[in-house]
């Protein structure tokens, strides 16, 4: 092994003999990667037009020596950068550098792995090497995070370094992708791409076949919350709307995922072989089926462990299994994500067709939340900027009420939201909103079950504003 290695794929590391060495100053350490990086000797006044390239001649070269000065004050072995009055660098039979290995790496397979169709698997000697050629990077940029000097000189070296070099990265790992895929290895092909976009997040292709992917893996949930990242990521960034390969991807997800779903009702019933009979809760079963004649909402409230999921479960088998039953559970690490259990419904247990039958008006505004929408409704316009919700929810609170109208037209519903001692304010208030207005008034109901030792300001606040029948 050398005795000293830099690594600049990444944060940039300077090792010797496998321990860290660190090069105190910004600009001696700057000149240290840059000469790693050439790989042979470089002009001093190269340095100096890269370096001090406002400062008067004498006054630069006085500082190249300085700069020289300090790295073999700091590096064990001053002999390991040798130079003379023209030429300064590495001595690399002492040194290694990983972006050289990188590049030789490169060098070494050409153009033949893309020689082989794409379908194909590569050869196993080509394939250990693009794969040596990758891990040797630890990060997604070249000297990323680098603390150095701000001169127009270093910073062109960088971005068009940086450029070439990722570039390459990612040509690499897309081919590796392919043919993770090929050998059908989807793991890994999604690995690789995952990597690939970590160096250009506005690569729309590379969005499209992560996409790909986690439909032909069958996580049609992870592929529809991926689109719902890309789509807000273009929008912010770009303030673009989905484009059309990004739409067609996202039909190819729903239809694979109505295929792989026989009806959108939560399946709560329990095997014959181990169903029990479920006792001792009379009462509050009784006072459930009479708030569902009435509609509304219905609090459930008690201590952990006391069987309030498995009410509700009994209570939907016996007065609401002709009912359409929707069912999300709120989490604690999710408390701060506005409407997540409302978000969950809306995307995972309404149909494409339904979604397809609401009113543009109503759909407009969900495209804050579902931006999938866009796909269903094309002519729709969303908020180009993001909205304030205190101007903006009443309308949302509608537009979400305006679906539940839609469905309860043809059958009667129920809201369960389980675990709603960590439901988000915004969702709390959406449930205040509903329950109060058609269908809730006479056609569905809403029930939340709680843990009552949790405390939650939101859905005290809930209590306070709202008129249900607890339980």
């Amino acid at each position: 092994m050398a005795d000293l290695q830099i690594n600049l794929l990444g944060p940039p590391e300077i090792r010797w003999e496998g321990s860290l060495l660190n090069v105190n100053r910004r600009v001696p350490r700057t000149i240290l990667f840059y000469l790693a990086y050439q790989g042979n000797y470089v002009g001093r006044r190269k340095l100096l037009t890269l370096f001090w390239e406002d400062t008067p001649t004498k006054a630069a070269r006085r500082r190249l020596r300085e700069a020289l000065s300090r790295i073999r004050a700091e590096v064990p072995d001053p002999s390991i950068l040798p130079s003379n009055s023209d030429l300064v660098g590495l001595d690399h039979t002492k040194s290694s550098v990983d972006q050289i290995k990188f590049l030789k790496l490169v060098d070494s397979v050409g153009n033949q792995p893309w020689l082989i169709p794409q379908d194909n698997q590569l050869p196993e000697n080509i394939l250990q090497t693009m794969i040596n050629a990758t891990r040797l990077w630890h990060g997604s940029q070249f000297l990323e995070g680098a603390d150095v000097p701000s001169t127009h000189s270093i910073e062109d070296w960088l971005s068009q370094t940086n450029q070439q070099l990722t570039h390459l990265r990612t040509r690499f790992l897309l081919r590796l992708s392919d043919h993770s895929r090929a050998s059908g290895q989807y793991e890994d092909a999604l690995k690789y791409s995952y990597q690939a976009i970590e160096s250009d997040n506005l690569n729309e292709d590379i969005h499209c076949r992560i996409l790909r992917l986690l439909v032909d893996m069958e996580q049609y949930q992870e592929a529809r919350q991926y689109y719902s990242y890309v789509t807000k990521l273009f929008s912010e960034e770009l303030d673009s709307h989905p484009s059309l390969q990004l739409i067609s991807v996202y039909r190819q997800i729903q239809k694979e995922t109505l295929a792989s779903i026989k009806s959108s009702q939560p399946d709560w019933r329990v095997l014959a072989t181990i169903h029990t009979p479920f006792v001792g809760r009379q009462a509050e079963l009784s006072q459930l089926q009479e708030t569902l004649i009435h509609g509304g909402g219905m609090i459930v409230s008690g201590e952990s462990g006391l069987g309030k999921t498995r009410l509700i479960q009994e209570f939907c088998e016996l007065f609401a299994s002709d009912r359409r039953i929707f069912v999300t559970p709120c989490r604690p690490a999710e408390t701060n994500l506005p409407f997540q259990p409302i978000i969950e419904i809306l995307r995972n247990q309404i149909h494409t067709t339904e979604w397809g039958a609401i009113q543009d008006i109503w759909a407009e505004p969900l495209t804050i939340i579902l931006p999938e929408l866009l796909s269903l409704h094309p002519s729709l316009n969303p908020p180009g900027t993001p909205y304030d919700p205190d101007q903006y929810r009443s309308t949302l609170f509608e537009a979400i009420r305006q679906v539940f109208m839609y469905i309860a037209q043809k059958k009667d519903l129920v809201i369960f939201l389980d675990d709603a001692q960590w439901a988000d304010e915004a969702t709390l208030s959406t449930v205040a909103y509903l329950i109060d207005r058609p269908p809730f008034d006479r056609n569905a109901l809403a029930i939340l079950a709680t843990r009552s030792e949790e405390i939650n300001p939101s859905l005290e606040n809930f209590y306070l504003h709202i008129t249900l029948h607890p339980n």
